[in-house]
């Protein structure tokens, strides 16, 4: 028999916008269906946050991903944050927003990792790759939501 690894169950990048699209509860159903369960929750009068696990094998790093739901009403502010474990997937992603027609817009080193941020006309995405961890957030442009152009469902 082959030794083999599971890694964990990912998200691509139209799972992340149907994620933000939707509204919590919405989104909650669609991750438990891909796997994650509930982790930990936060709410207080501002900001409300909602975060998820994949753990086949408990903690090992290949086979755990984290997903971050944040909110804020009052703000009509809402952020979907992702962090995985694969360089590949995070070129997957990365190549995605490029072919996509997203333009970058910034990028530095902080905290050890080195950062990307990109817009479109809808939503703006930063991604980052660490030693052995990469993350992916997104939300709506802030100018669409300013103008009530977008708003975001809770």
């Amino acid at each position: 028999m082959l030794p083999f690894k599971i890694f964990a169950q990912n998200l691509n990048y139209n799972d992340l916008t149907n994620i933000l699209s939707e509204t919590i509860v919405q989104s909650s159903d669609y991750l438990e269906n891909k796997g994650y369960r509930i982790f930990n929750t936060n709410s207080n009068t501002s900001d409300n946050k909602i975060s998820y696990i994949w753990d086949k094998h408990g903690k090992s790093n290949p086979s755990v991903s984290y997903l971050l739901i944040t909110w804020n009403k009052s703000k009509n502010y809402k952020m979907v944050w992702y962090q995985f474990h694969t360089l590949s997937h995070f070129n997957f992603l990365k190549n995605h927003l490029e072919k996509s027609g997203f333009k970058l817009t910034d990028s530095y080193v902080e905290l050890e990792s080195l950062y990307y941020q990109y817009t479109s006309s809808r939503y703006s995405v930063t991604i980052s790759k660490g030693e052995k961890n990469y993350t992916f957030s997104i939300r709506y442009n802030w100018d669409k939501v300013l103008n009530n152009e977008i708003i975001p469902k809770y």
